[in-house]
């Protein structure tokens, strides 16, 4: 029970912190979301899971990196610019 308040206490303190993370990632991952729908060949999240599962790491698409690249570039542009 003390944990959770510990953990309540900070999030309380930190939520601004929380906002900007919660709102940069989601609007970055719909934004690379949106964008794979003009240019195709966005890989399933599911098989990609599964092949990170399997270890099979050298199956993944190229172009998964591509649109993982851009969703970071686009979470570190949000965040710096929302903290501001």
């Amino acid at each position: 029970m003390g944990g959770a308040l510990i953990f309540a206490t900070m999030s309380y303190s930190k939520a601004d912190i929380i906002m900007i993370l919660a709102t940069c990632l989601n609007g970055s991952y719909l934004a690379i979301r949106g964008v794979s729908f003009y240019l195709k060949n966005y890989p399933n999240e599911f098989e990609i899971y599964d092949l990170i599962k399997a270890g099979a790491y050298k199956h993944i698409p190229t172009v998964f990196y591509y649109y993982l690249g851009g969703f970071v570039v686009l979470s570190l542009i949000g965040g710096a610019f929302q903290g501001k």
